[in-house]
């Protein structure tokens, strides 16, 4: 369950094993995170690494991948109802993985619910898969390398991006953190 980079790769090697894999998704096209979010600050090997999953996946006749598709619950037997479309399909695996992704923690601050406040992935999603501008100026609180990754984003969408907080004390220097682009944010 989860089409994208561990989803994919758990699929293959499974494959590889000589199981018939099931791969659902409820995205319209397979690669998670790996369809919006940056691995390196130019973005290549986020869509080298998707194009290759992808293909060895579509190599395989023995994955079945389902996109569109939700898997409503895991219940015991290794049920699994695959809602996609208008229909529902019983499935019963000998085994399931789950690969869900991670899932962005939210900061806490006094309106951090008021409009033009949102998550690093939110931001991402909104310019590499609508090509949506998410404002005109941003401050981004990180973390860890994902905000920088997110500022890269928000510059190349025309976003002046005014201050990068990073709540940690003495980051090191990451090819996302070093990249041209940020040495001229504040930090």
């Amino acid at each position: 369950i989860g089409a994208g980079a561990a989803g994919m790769t758990a699929a293959i090697v499974a494959s590889n094993a000589g199981a018939e894999v099931l791969l659902v998704d409820e995205q319209a096209m397979p690669g998670g995170a790996l369809n919006y979010a940056r691995v390196s600050p130019d973005l290549s090997d986020s869509s080298a690494l998707r194009e290759k999953l992808v293909a060895q996946v579509s190599s395989h006749s023995n994955i079945e991948l389902m996109t569109k598709a939700t898997a409503n619950g895991w219940f015991g037997d290794n049920w699994v109802p695959v809602i996609q479309g208008k229909r529902m399909f019983k499935v019963r695996a000998a085994e399931v993985i789950m690969c869900t992704g991670a899932l962005e923690q939210l900061s806490v601050f006094r309106n951090n619910d008021v409009p033009g406040v949102m998550l690093a992935g939110a931001a991402s999603r909104l310019i590499r898969l609508y090509g949506v501008r998410p404002g005109k100026r941003a401050v981004v609180l990180t973390a860890n390398d994902a905000g920088y990754a997110c500022a890269l984003d928000l510059v190349d969408a025309g976003v002046d991006v005014r201050a990068i907080i990073d709540l940690r004390a003495d980051p090191a220097p990451t090819p996302m953190s070093a990249a041209d682009v940020i040495s001229a944010i504040p930090v």
